[in-house]
């Protein structure tokens, strides 16, 4: 039993990805009902919270790779010399450590990959689409059954062609029609609007927003969305999971206290960033 709840949880983890985990409540029908249909047992669960701390590699090919191309399609400046990181990386003990004159570089990166999380790929308008997109799923969900896909050979059909079914499904019902006009609004850039930006880990400060200024509406009305940014070490510094070695003794590990760091650093080194979109359903 448990052994399956935890598959079943880093399934989710995995699925909804690092920067929305910390919005996992919202899909509590969704992990009950799956949960209940693999285990046999009814399951009621209370509020989710979802953290993501590790399940990202300090540093990697792949992350230098999207962050150069990824800048680069976007016209992004990228901050960081990558050739200069990678030319001076070693094996000491089977550890990977860095050449303590690249401290400055790595740490670059680092925020190189926040910019661009912060600013680009939770810019506000990507967040509304992902929203509508969720809720297309949401009202499509009696006649496709997403649920019932996810532990057979159907899941594989679960591709980003499956809006395109829904926009040209033959199938009549109030909630497909829901589905077909939410994907025309995305196409006539008539995206959820969002009305509260602020940073804060305070939730209730948005509702309290909602209430003295949307009285009239009611709460199904908005979505509020809860982004947590950092430099991959919470709200420490990313260095500190680096290893060094000393540049003037190749083979000795090199102390943080040590290392030469630029001095004009973030004292803080996470943030959370709460929006409310209205979704007027």
């Amino acid at each position: 039993m448990s052994a399956a709840l935890l598959v079943i949880g880093t399934v989710i983890f995995i699925v909804i990805g690092r920067q929305t985990i910390s919005n996992v409540d919202q899909l509590r029908p969704v992990v009950q009902k799956i949960i209940t249909d693999n285990t046999g047992m009814q399951i009621r669960l209370g509020e989710l919270k979802g953290k993501w701390p590790r399940l990202v590699p300090i540093i990697d090919v792949d992350k230098i790779d999207y962050l150069r191309r990824d800048a680069y399609h976007i016209g992004f400046d990228i901050q960081f010399n990558y050739k200069r990181i990678m030319n001076k990386v070693k094996l000491i003990d089977r550890q990977i450590v860095y050449n303590s004159q690249v401290c400055n570089d790595i740490f670059d990166m680092y925020y190189t990959r926040y910019k661009l999380h912060r600013e680009i790929y939770n810019h506000i308008k990507v967040k509304s689409v992902e929203l509508m997109i969720a809720d297309i799923l949401l009202h499509s969900n009696d006649i496709y059954n997403y649920c019932s896909r996810l532990d057979n050979i159907d899941f594989l059909e679960l591709t980003d062609t499956i809006i395109e079914n829904i926009r040209y499904t033959k199938e009549s019902s109030p909630e497909i029609a829901k589905s077909k006009r939410l994907i025309q609004n995305i196409d006539n850039r008539q995206f959820y609007k969002c009305i509260y930006k602020n940073n804060t880990e305070d939730k209730q400060h948005a509702k309290d927003f909602i209430e003295d200024n949307y009285s009239d509406r009611h709460t199904d009305d908005f979505n509020i969305v809860e982004l947590t940014f950092n430099l991959c070490n919470g709200e420490k510094n990313p260095l500190d999971k680096v290893a060094f070695y000393n540049h003037k003794q190749p083979n000795q590990l090199c102390s943080h206290k040590d290392l030469l760091v630029q001095q004009l650093l973030p004292s803080q080194c996470e943030e959370t960033l709460v929006l409310i979109y209205d979704i007027g359903k």
